[in-house]
């Protein structure tokens, strides 16, 4: 089973990079809350001990030589989560969803996979899906099946008292609505076939 992670931010907390969260969020930072995929990933691999975990993202755009990998955060985290670094695998190439699951069907191609997860936030599911089903640049991976999995469905199915404000508070966000309006506007297009293709 390999289990992709989405990465999408990291932000600079006192000198340490982690990927974006509530604390980090204000109006200058829109709240991704890319940090509930990383815990997520930590609850899936506590219930599939034989999941592999390829954390995906560059740099992001940044040509900043001190600004590490998104993917190298993220799986830093997740070790910090007590996942084991022999089952955590990098993609730092690839910078937005489309180039993401380009490399994720490469990736997969080459291995002996009986099952490929991706899991990203649940506003970024319903792009994931459109992209899967109307991009022909996507048929190699089409036929594995993805299981889509959203990070706060994961993290209220393991503990609903700890994360039920965390993630009302993420959704409820002035900076959330403008998030999934625009993705709702990118399933639509990726739909009628105008999508721009890198994003």
């Amino acid at each position: 089973m390999i289990v992709s992670i989405l990465g999408a931010d990291i932000r600079n907390d006192k000198g340490i990079w982690h990927t974006n969260d509530i604390k980090m969020s204000d109006s200058d930072c829109t709240p991704e809350i890319v940090s509930f995929r990383v815990v997520a990933a930590a609850h899936v691999e506590k219930a599939n001990p034989e999941a592999i975990f390829f954390v995906q993202g560059g740099w992001g755009g940044w040509q900043n030589p001190s600004r590490p990998s998104i993917a190298s955060v993220m799986k830093r985290e997740l070790q910090e989560l007590g996942v084991p670094a022999e089952k955590i695998l990098m993609d730092e190439k690839s910078e937005k969803t489309f180039s993401q699951l380009c490399i994720l069907q490469n990736f997969v191609s080459l291995q002996p996979v009986d099952a490929v997860t991706v899991l990203s936030n649940v506003w970024h599911l319903p792009r994931i899906a459109a992209l899967l089903k109307h991009t022909r640049e996507l048929d190699i991976l089409r036929t594995y099946h993805p299981t889509l999995i959203g990070a706060e469905d994961v993290l209220l199915a393991a503990d609903l008292a700890k994360w039920n404000d965390k993630v009302a508070m993420a959704q409820n966000h002035s900076a959330m609505q403008k998030i999934i309006a625009a993705e709702a506007m990118g399933v639509k297009q990726i739909q009628d076939g105008t999508y721009k293709f890198g994003s």
